[in-house]
């Protein structure tokens, strides 16, 4: 039997940059629905307007982190908005390996 990873049970969305994520967060909610945007500290902080899931601000704090936040997206999000991290280095290839096998890549 073939392993299978984890992916949200909601629609989800793979973003290379923030300014995508938010075009996508903002089509969804113009058809009623409730986008969430998983990203970095850094972005977290910076988007107050909108709902966001802080991964953290180091690789390993985003590997403790990302199924359980997975998790809490896909039960109040109709389009959970992954944004890729900008921090390298350590455990983050890992950590990328896992976001784009979540959400399909």
């Amino acid at each position: 039997m073939a392993y299978k990873h984890y992916s949200p049970r909601c629609k989800a969305v793979y973003c290379k940059s923030l300014a995508e994520a938010i075009s996508l967060y903002g089509e969804e909610e113009a058809v009623g629905g409730k986008p969430c945007i998983l990203c970095e500290s850094g972005a977290a902080s910076a988007l107050t307007a909108y709902k966001t899931l802080d991964l953290g601000g180091t690789g390993e704090e985003m590997a403790r982190r990302l199924y359980a936040l997975l998790r809490e997206g896909e039960k109040g999000a109709t389009l959970l908005i992954a944004v890729e991290p900008t921090v390298s280095g350590g455990v983050m290839a890992g950590v990328l390996n896992r976001l784009t096998r979540a959400f399909g890549g």
